[in-house]
């Protein structure tokens, strides 16, 4: 894949040239200050990135055994090493924005915000020097391999009516499916990522790919199903 960006951007360059795009080609410039010029301008192009982009990662516990028991053995030492070398780039510690993501383990809510934050951030900072912005708590979503999970234990009525009756009506403006749209590998489109994972496609556009839409006169029914309760919990999916 590697290889196959390197030889592509090669192609582009060479294209350029043939063309005489560019800006170089506009002003004549001796040798050096083309170079000098070229690498300011790859700077600030990685600086733009930095400060336009934020880092979310996903940490489940900031416990070693929480968290290869869920992920896999070496994953929590590895994120550690991948949250520090963030911290070194900025992220978190720089005005650069890194947020954590956490989800329970099991068919319980998450914990209140801003002491799980306030845990989260002293224990990270405390054992292994890593600062971050905010934690993220996500409810689990009774889709997938997790429906399955609860279906199994004969508990996915009562994880239901757990989420109905902790709904909090003010996520309701703030839902991702409000403002974002989610694109599968073939470019059908969905309300967001859980419908995607239950394959149900946004109203009126089941047959359509994202390139054939009008988006000046797009303006759809969201597509609703019983797992949209998991968005309308404590501070919702934004």
């Amino acid at each position: 894949m590697r290889l196959f960006f390197l030889t592509a951007l090669a192609g582009v360059a060479l294209i350029a040239e043939q063309h005489r795009w560019g800006l170089f080609h506009q002003f004549q410039l001796p040798s050096l200050l083309k170079i000098i010029f070229s690498v300011l301008i790859l700077d600030f192009v990685i600086y733009l990135q930095h400060v336009t982009f934020h880092v979310v990662a996903s940490l489940p516990s900031i416990f070693e055994g929480i968290t290869d028991g869920r992920r896999g053995g070496g994953v929590f030492h590895s994120s550690i090493k991948i949250l520090k070398k963030l911290n070194e780039m900025g992220y978190g510690t720089d005005g650069l924005q890194l947020d954590l993501v956490y989800n329970p383990a099991n068919a319980d809510l998450p914990p209140e915000q801003n002491q799980w934050e306030e845990e989260y951030k002293e224990l990270l900072k405390n054992h292994y020097g890593i600062i971050f912005s905010h934690l993220i708590l996500l409810v689990n979503c009774p889709v997938t391999r997790f429906k399955d999970f609860l279906a199994r234990q004969g508990r996915y009525h009562q994880y239901m009516d757990l989420l109905k009756k902790n709904y909090n009506p003010k996520t309701l403006d703030l839902m991702m499916c409000r403002n974002l749209i989610s694109v599968d590998d073939k470019g059908h489109v969905y309300d967001c990522d859980f419908n995607l994972a239950v394959g149900m496609r946004i109203k009126g556009y089941e047959n359509k790919k994202l390139w054939e839409i009008d988006f000046d006169r797009f303006e759809p029914e969201i597509a609703l199903g019983e797992h949209c309760y998991a968005c309308t919990v404590n501070q919702g999916s934004h």
